[in-house]
């Protein structure tokens, strides 16, 4: 799972998720835009950013639908 966390000053972390999408080209981007590669098998999904610096993986998939 991709994502920051944050500590305020009474000391209460929060985890905030980087949501990552496909883009009009089928890229993999996420909520700030930024490019991410990815690959799928037995072990899940595994995500790597445009510039090396984040990679992770796992199996969770959601699939989102616009409603019609």
């Amino acid at each position: 799972m991709f994502g920051t966390t944050s500590t305020d000053a009474n000391g209460k972390s929060s985890f905030t998720a980087t949501v990552i999408s496909n883009d009009a080209n089928g890229g993999l981007v996420d909520q700030n835009g930024n490019s991410y590669s990815g690959t799928f098998d037995q072990s899940g999904f595994h995500f790597s950013s445009g510039d090396g610096s984040v990679s992770g993986g796992g199996s969770s998939y959601t699939t989102a639908r616009k409603q019609t």
